[in-house]
């Protein structure tokens, strides 16, 4: 099985996109009936180094560039067009995606991660262009709803997959001295919190 994954970035990304994609990689990459997943960036910042999929080809000749972007996809699918599925992997990329999708005949899932899911955005949105899909996921409850409240898109079609945490790359440390310093903390426990606050009006 071969899947094609349209992203606005992934490896060598900084932001919580770029590190939802590469685990969205992974995860397609790992899954055992996969042969290859030809990922092809919006963005990409430097050198995305060695992948370590083996089956992952990860095209940026198109990146940072919305012409040549769309020629990247367009080539992609031009030269081979045995794909099992296409992956939308940001809503301002469907328009593309559905290209590929008839070009290849695969079914199309969109990946929504929150508020530019929240709203349309753009007229075409609220339109028959959602219909397009054959499934999408989002990485919150909260996110799905607010998106089937305008989309009107069926939630059976519709699947939550949360932010993964790598405890390797994130995690307690070594506390700063300066910090303790400056604050008086030392000898002293700290608690730490950290939230998101939306508003569902």
């Amino acid at each position: 099985m071969r899947v094609l994954v349209l992203t606005p970035e992934a490896i060598g990304g900084q932001g919580g996109i770029a590190k939802y994609n590469r685990d969205l990689l992974r995860a397609l990459c790992a899954h055992p009936r996969c042969t290859e997943v030809v990922a092809i960036p919006r963005i990409a910042d430097g050198d995305p180094g060695r992948s370590t999929s083996p089956n992952l080809t990860y095209l940026t000749t198109g990146a940072n560039n919305k012409a040549r972007y769309i020629s990247a996809v367009l080539n992609s699918i031009r030269r081979d067009r045995r794909y099992a599925l296409v992956v939308c992997a940001h809503i301002n990329l469907l328009e593309l995606a559905y290209v590929a999708k008839l070009r290849v005949g695969a079914p199309l899932v969109l990946v929504l991660y929150g508020i530019d899911a929240w709203q349309p955005k753009r007229r075409w949105l609220a339109g028959r262009r959602l219909k397009w899909i054959n499934a999408f996921i989002t990485i919150s409850e909260f996110t799905k709803e607010r998106f089937l409240s305008w989309s009107h898109v069926r939630g059976a079609r519709g699947f939550v997959l949360p932010n993964a945490f790598d405890g390797h790359e994130h995690g307690a440390g070594d506390k700063n001295p300066a910090l303790l310093n400056r604050y008086g903390l030392i000898d002293r426990t700290v608690l730490m919190t950290l939230g998101r606050l939306d508003s569902r009006e």
